[in-house]
């Protein structure tokens, strides 16, 4: 299967721009050019001669085959899905052939049409997609902004419906109601800690309360004041480490340790020596958030004050044969 599927297309990211600025504008158009004879046939160029060529081509092409093997394996998943349609359409069919004949269908030398069956299937399973489209679509995200912008007053105003918010709201109404929604804004907005008002002057914003294991920490009142305050005292008047105890399931070093015995499988000990300073826009830029629990990229998140990025805009990790693109990557800001 996977050799027949062809990409009409590649994609070229914002990222790549530093490696490009780079070259002369003739080195750009050999770059540019051969990225469709292996975009297309997997055709890789000479560019032996030019390093800075070769390595500008190697994280172009890897950018192709991640995209490449995505759009492999969305095919892969919708020939499945037409089986499986059709699977079910054979196995409803239930109809009887003796001697080429069959009753109430209709058959010709001897052989079973099943379109009657098989259409009535597919027309029920094409309403049904389009029930989950129009369900899709009937979601108002516009009024949850809207709710959130009202409600969460001293948090960052939320100006942008990206597709990944989209999806997070999508997620969270398949457990949660409007009224839900309701509930957790006006309680994190009442919440001191969710405000600033903690050890780490950390804020929550809107990406963080929709996240679906901080929704349900927000709404079974773990930040609520009656819990914690905004100078970190318990209800028994004893002070406490909230950020500890009530924000992270273990302890913040236990959590770090977990983050770089995964970074140190990833970036060799030379590129972690070299770019010490940089440390934490490396891990952005070379280890994709998949790797990562939900409380390692939430830990990142509070007290490094950045995410991972996404695995098909993750770049190739440094080494000896590409430290010069890293140290223009890191420090020509």
């Amino acid at each position: 299967m996977n050799g027949d599927v062809k990409k009409p297309s590649f994609l070229v990211y914002y990222d790549n721009e530093v490696i490009v600025v780079r070259l002369s504008d003739e080195e750009a158009g050999k770059l540019f050019k051969s990225l469709f004879p292996y975009g297309r046939d997997a055709i890789k160029p000479d560019f032996d001669e030019s390093p800075a060529l070769a390595m500008a081509f190697d994280i172009l092409s890897m950018a192709i085959d991640r995209d490449k093997e995505k759009y492999v394996k969305r095919c892969e998943k919708n020939r499945e899905n037409v089986e499986k349609r059709w699977t079910k359409a054979d196995k409803q069919s239930n109809t009887n052939v003796y001697n080429g004949k069959q009753s109430n269908t209709n058959v010709y030398n001897g052989k079973q049409s099943n379109t009657k069956y098989t259409d009535k299937d597919m027309d029920k399973d094409m309403d049904k997609d389009k029930d989950m489209d129009r369900d899709k679509d009937s979601i108002n995200y516009q009024q949850i902004a809207d709710m959130y912008n009202e409600t969460c007053v001293s948090f960052p105003r939320l100006t942008k419906l990206s597709n990944s918010r989209k999806k997070a709201i999508r997620a969270r109404l398949n457990q949660y109601t409007l009224e839900d929604f309701k509930r957790l804004f006006t309680m994190a907005e009442e919440s001191s800690f969710l405000n600033g008002k903690n050890n780490r002057n950390w804020s929550a914003n809107f990406d963080w309360l929709i996240k679906d294991a901080n929704m349900a920490k927000v709404l079974d009142g773990n930040y609520a004041d009656s819990r914690n305050t905004g100078n970190d005292i318990g209800r028994g008047g004893s002070e406490v480490d909230i950020s500890t105890e009530n924000h992270y399931l273990k302890p913040k070093k236990d959590i770090e340790a977990e983050i770089f015995e995964i970074v140190h499988s990833r970036i060799s000990q030379e590129a972690l020596e070299r770019y010490q300073d940089k440390i934490h826009e490396l891990i952005r830029l070379c280890c994709p958030f998949e790797i990562f629990t939900q409380e390692q990229i939430d830990y990142m998140h509070s007290e490094w004050g950045m995410e991972p990025a996404p695995k098909v805009d993750t770049l190739i990790v440094p080494d000896e044969s590409n430290f010069s693109f890293w140290d223009h990557r890191l420090y020509s800001n």
